[in-house]
């Protein structure tokens, strides 16, 4: 390798590097304690898998933390399992009247007929 080739590699790996100190440096938040908390929080899913004797169902681990997040915010928020809001859609639907299969569309006949009030 010549001395120009090494000097161009060395300059680029000067510049990324310096790039990349002056990202992190200017990246920061002053409210970084959500990060903190996303670090706890894979901290704690971590010992979960390490060192429970059983295997954990680490997609029930997921579903009950995130389930625990929602309904601490108030007593109004609540999580949703993607089955639980297919069957909260359904009920939906039924309640209005609508009794078509989950994603089909309307005919236009069904358009003009409804009233919007």
């Amino acid at each position: 390798m010549n001395r120009a080739t090494r000097i161009a590699i060395f300059s680029a790996s000067f510049a990324i590097f310096c790039y990349a100190g002056i990202g992190h440096v200017l990246g920061r938040t002053p409210d970084d304690k959500s990060y903190k908390s996303m670090l706890v929080y894979s901290e704690v899913l971590q010992k979960i898998q390490q060192d429970y004797v059983d295997e954990p169902d680490m997609h029930l681990v997921t579903a009950g933390s995130l389930r625990g997040l929602l309904e601490s915010l108030d007593p109004e928020s609540s999580y949703l399992t993607p089955r639980e809001y297919a069957e909260y859609k359904q009920k939906l639907r039924l309640r209005h009247g609508d009794l078509r299969p989950a994603g089909e569309p309307r005919r236009k006949s069904e358009h003009s007929q409804r009233r919007h009030f």
